[in-house]
């Protein structure tokens, strides 16, 4: 019916061209727009992505030097003068007392140092609500000089930081710890000075920043571990890789080991059903490396809404203007079938049939001289 319309009238077809070309026109202008816009989005989304891991990053970097100072700043205390055996716990609760920063303090010695003390000797002082207690860390069941706070910075002999560990015996929580060898005059190292920092403070400034329900920041170990995750039975328990074993998605693992390999960047990846950006980024001063995981659909969320209102806006305007046109167009074409039913009368013998009138003094105006001229 319509194809029909468009081959017996001009007019429908002169409407027809003009909205075609204005759709023509509108569709070329809106993949600009798109192209343009998605661009500028993800160019944004990765800049405010940047800012909040340089924001956390930031926030971490300002509790690792102040735990750091506490150990490195103190163990002149504890060697530059005539040590007893009990007052290594008044040195671990004061540490603790006055840092608050800080969850314990333990000043674990060498093997029979003091012999008095027997094998083991680390006093330790940590946080339990408002109140800090104070134990003796070592037994047979507790080995510190196997653990990785103790062992590692006497191999390696310098201050470092722990991987994050479930300190069971100890704090009872996961947590990390700065350890600083202590060494006495003649450059012997007779213990280490340790600064626990629980993992509750980090999990609750990364929860606090969380944008949506989908959108979420992650930290990996230096072996791809979950540090932190917004599903907390993953942390400690499960690598990246592990978890990219259970996904599709290659460049899970992908992701994993830029992370761990400190690199900065961006992956697209599809995170468990979800098409999600992955901006990542190391945390300064470890071996960790922080994650931000956002939707592409709550990326585009706003270039969605708009593209919806431009369409509605263009459809409506396409609908105007066809009205317009048509009504334009018929008024304009009017004439033409004047004079063809004035053509037909003539053709019938009627020479004083009447032509329409003409006003403009266009092309019609012409018509009008020629017929004029024909019937004359």
């Amino acid at each position: 019916m319509i194809f029909g319309k468009l081959r017996r009238s001009f007019a429908a077809k002169l409407s027809f061209f003009i909205l075609l070309f204005a759709a023509a026109i509108f569709v070329a202008a809106f993949m600009v727009f798109y192209r343009f816009y998605s661009r500028t989005i993800e160019r944004e989304a990765r800049i405010n992505s940047e800012n909040t891991l340089s924001i956390i990053n930031l926030q971490i970097e300002k509790v690792l030097r102040h735990v750091e100072a506490i150990p490195d700043n103190l163990t002149w205390i504890i060697t530059g003068r005539q040590m007893s055996p009990d007052s290594m716990y008044s040195i671990s609760r004061n540490v603790v007392r006055n840092n608050p920063d800080i969850y314990g303090s333990a000043i674990a010695f060498e093997p029979n140092y003091f012999e008095e003390k027997g094998y083991y000797f680390s006093p330790y002082s940590y946080r339990r609500g408002d109140t800090i207690l104070s134990l003796q860390l070592g037994n047979q069941d507790y080995d510190y000089f196997t653990w990785e706070w103790y062992s590692e910075p006497k191999k390696m002999g310098r201050a470092r930081w722990s991987e994050p560990y479930y300190d069971e015996g100890g704090g009872q929580m996961v947590m990390c710890t700065y350890s600083s060898p202590i060494r006495d005059r003649n450059g012997a190292l007779i213990g280490v000075f340790t600064s626990d920092l629980s993992l509750e403070w980090l999990t609750d400034l990364i929860d606090s920043m969380r944008r949506s329900d989908q959108s979420y920041i992650f930290m990996l170990g230096k072996d791809g571990a979950y540090i932190v995750h917004y599903l907390h039975e993953r942390i400690l328990n499960q690598t990246i890789f592990g978890a990219a074993g259970e996904m599709t998605d290659p460049n899970v693992r992908r992701l994993g080991e830029q992370m761990i390999a400190g690199e900065q960047g961006m992956q697209l990846l599809d995170n468990e059903g979800v098409k999600s950006f992955v901006f990542y980024a190391p945390v300064p001063r470890t071996q960790w490396s922080l994650g931000l995981v956002l939707p592409v659909k709550e990326v585009y969320a706003d270039l969605h809404r708009i593209n919806l209102i431009l369409f509605l806006i263009v459809g409506l305007g396409l609908v105007v203007l066809s009205l317009i046109c048509a009504r334009i167009i018929r008024q304009l074409t009017m004439p033409l079938k004047r004079f063809a039913n004035s053509a037909r009368e003539i053709a019938h013998g009627d020479f004083h049939a009447l032509l329409p009138a003409i006003r403009s003094k266009d092309e019609m105006k012409e018509l009008y001289d020629s017929f004029s001229y024909m019937q004359s």
